[in-house]
C-alpha cells in the first residue's frame, strides 16, 4: 500500500502561496509526511482518518490547510 502513496510535502509549502498546482486542495494534509503530519495536528494518521468529516474541516482551518 505504501508504493501508492503521493509525494510528501512540507507543511510550510502547503501553508504557502506557492502550492503545486496538481495537489487536491481540499485534502492537503494527506501531502505531510507522517512525522510532521503527527507533529501538527497532534494524532496519528489513523486516528484522524477516524474522526467526522466536520471534525476534520475544522482542524484543517485551524491548521491552515484548506
Amino acid at each position: 500500500m505504501e508504493s501508492f502513496r503521493k509525494s510528501t510535502y512540507s507543511y510550510d509549502l502547503l501553508t504557502s502561496d506557492r502550492i503545486p498546482e496538481h495537489l487536491d486542495r481540499k485534502k492537503l494534509e494527506n501531502y505531510l509526511s507522517d512525522k510532521e503530519f503527527e507533529q501538527i495536528f497532534d494524532m496519528t494518521r489513523e486516528h484522524y482518518n477516524t474522526l467526522p468529516e466536520w471534525k476534520k474541516l475544522v482542524l484543517r482551518k485551524e491548521k491552515k490547510l484548506y
